[in-house]
C-alpha cells in the first residue's frame, strides 16, 4: 500500500522534463521584452562605504500564464554588511519578463528554467542596476562577477503566481 507522501512524490518526480524536452521547450521560445517591475533600496551607512564590506545576493522568482505564452518574474535581494556583520545597505530589484510560447509553463518546467535560463537572462540587468545604485549611494564602485551556468546564486524559490 502506498501512502500519499509516496505518491506525491512518485508524481513529481514521472513530472520532471528530461533534457530532451527541456532542449525542445527551450528552442520555441521568445524573448520579448524584459522590464523592471519594481525596485528598493536602502542606504544605512551614507555616501562612505568601508573597505572590508561583502555583498551576498539572494533569488526568487514565479511565473504566470499570458495571451502568448508566459511571464517570468525575478527578484534579487543584494545585502552589503561590514566585516563585523553589521547591515550596511540593501538593494532589492525584480524584473518581468515576457515569453512568447507554443507550449504551456508548467511549474515542473519553470522549475529547471529559473535555475538556467531565467538568471541568464536577468544577470546583466542586475549587474547594470546594482553597479549604478551603489554609485548614486556614493559608494565606491562595484560589478558582479559574470553568471556562469552552476546553479543557483544563493538561495532561491520558484513558484508559480497564482493571484
Amino acid at each position: 500500500m502506498t501512502n500519499n507522501i509516496d505518491a506525491i512524490q512518485e508524481d513529481d518526480i514521472q513530472n520532471v522534463p528530461n533534457v530532451d524536452e527541456y532542449v525542445s521547450f527551450i528552442q520555441q521560445l521568445y524573448l520579448d521584452r524584459i522590464w523592471m517591475k519594481s525596485s528598493r533600496v536602502t542606504n544605512s551607512l551614507g555616501g562612505d562605504l568601508t573597505l572590508g564590506a561583502s555583498v551576498v545576493v539572494s533569488d526568487s522568482s514565479k511565473w504566470n500564464d499570458s495571451e502568448t505564452g508566459f511571464q517570468a518574474f525575478h527578484k534579487y535581494t543584494a545585502e552589503f554588511k561590514n566585516d563585523k556583520g553589521k547591515r550596511l545597505g540593501k538593494v532589492e530589484v525584480e524584473f518581468g519578463l515576457d515569453f512568447d510560447s507554443e507550449e504551456a509553463m508548467t511549474d515542473e518546467m519553470f522549475a529547471l528554467f529559473a535555475e538556467n535560463n531565467l538568471p541568464l537572462n536577468t544577470w546583466p540587468y542586475l549587474r547594470e542596476f546594482l553597479a549604478s545604485t551603489v554609485t548614486r549611494m556614493g559608494w565606491i564602485p562595484f560589478t558582479l562577477p559574470a553568471r556562469k551556468l552552476s546553479g543557483p546564486v544563493s538561495s532561491s524559490h520558484a513558484s508559480h503566481d497564482e493571484e
